[in-house]
Formats: structure tokens, C-alpha cells, sequence
């Protein structure tokens, strides 16, 4: 029983190390060290032969405009879009250009006659019902 404790720890001391070994290698361990300790990376970024910040679509409709000083230029989908209309109305905080649909009277709103009116109804008839026990109850 000893011999095999004694070589299961040598065994598990053997695995613990080349574990350590292993992740002290580890180059993406080691780019979250560096991450996590504030150190900066010691490798070039990669940048394309022939770059132009007019290549790149993403620089050349956003960040190259605000770099000019002029606001990037609005999408034309939004003239031929309900939706993108509207989210375009949402965005520049303007008012629809469309009335919804109301009711003429506020009796002819279906939810009011269906709710409304019967508890108005029997609130009415638990008033009347209310003064008749008094008045029974008082003669």
C-alpha cells in the first residue's frame, strides 16, 4: 500500500508540472497576463501592404467625414422603407405625418362599453341596493 501511494504522488507531481510547464508556454495565457497586468504587447500589429483609410468602407462613411468636420452621409434605404422611415423620424425626433384613427364619440369605444359602463351599472345598483337594506332596516 505505501509503494503504491508513494508512486500515485510521484505520478501526480509529474502531471502537476508538465501541466505548469504547459500553461507557463501558452501563448494565449501569456496575452491575458499581459492583458491583466497593463502591459503592452510586444507584437507589431498587422496592417495591410497598400492601407488607405479611403480602402477601408467603415473609415471612409464614418470616421473620414467626422475627421473633415462634416456629418457622415444619411443611407438612401429610408426613402423607400416604411420601417426605415420611421426609425429615421424616431432618430431626428420628428413628429409622424400620419393621424391614427380615433373614435367619434367616447361612447362608441368598445372597451368603455364593455367595462366601463357595467361597473358604472353595478356600482349604481349596489348604491340602490344599499339605501333599500337602510330603509328596511330603519323602519
Amino acid at each position: 500500500m505505501n509503494r503504491t501511494t508513494r508512486i500515485a504522488a510521484i505520478v501526480t507531481t509529474l502531471l502537476t508540472m508538465g501541466a505548469a510547464q504547459a500553461q507557463a508556454s501558452d501563448p494565449a495565457r501569456a496575452s491575458f497576463d499581459r492583458m491583466l497586468d497593463h502591459v503592452a504587447s510586444t507584437g507589431v500589429i498587422a496592417v495591410p501592404a497598400t492601407f488607405s483609410a479611403g480602402d477601408d468602407p467603415l473609415m471612409a462613411a464614418m470616421v473620414l467625414p467626422l475627421r473633415a468636420g462634416t456629418a457622415p452621409a444619411q443611407p438612401a434605404w429610408a426613402s423607400q422603407d416604411a420601417a426605415g422611415a420611421s426609425f429615421e423620424r424616431m432618430l431626428a425626433h420628428l413628429p409622424a405625418t400620419h393621424s391614427p384613427a380615433r373614435p367619434a364619440a367616447q361612447a362608441d369605444d368598445p372597451l368603455v362599453a364593455a367595462l366601463v359602463e357595467l361597473l358604472r351599472e353595478s356600482a349604481t345598483e349596489a348604491g340602490q341596493l344599499h339605501r333599500t337594506q337602510l330603509a328596511v332596516v330603519t323602519r
